[in-house]
């Protein structure tokens, strides 16, 4: 499909056709993953790794490495795990979450 898409002689409408194709796997993949392996994790990791692997995710306490990695941790994730994971934010990390680390991982990163 990939091979297909990228071809430089490639009508543009099956060039559209293919990239939708494309996205659409892109997309559905972490959602099947989020389904299956997220609840398979937590069985077999202890509360206290999974806390550690928040924190390592969200940034530590880095807020350079945390604009960076929660919204690209949170931009495809259900809305329950986004609440779920905003909630162990501090109210300041919430806010910046949503005035300028989304709104800039939003203008800066061209969507799937």
């Amino acid at each position: 499909m990939t091979d297909d898409a990228f071809a430089m002689d490639a009508d543009p409408r099956r060039l559209h056709q293919l990239l939708a194709r494309l996205r659409t796997r892109l997309t559905s993949h972490p959602a099947h993953e989020e389904a299956d392996a997220l609840p398979l994790i937590a069985r077999i990791v202890s509360p206290g790794e999974l806390g550690r692997i928040a924190t390592a995710i969200r940034g530590g306490h880095n807020l350079r490495r945390a604009a960076a990695t929660v919204p690209w941790a949170l931009t495809y994730a259900s809305p329950d795990v986004r609440n779920q994971v905003m909630s162990q934010l501090p109210a300041p990390g919430r806010l910046l979450f949503r005035t300028a680390w989304l709104p800039r991982y939003t203008r800066d990163t061209p969507p799937l």
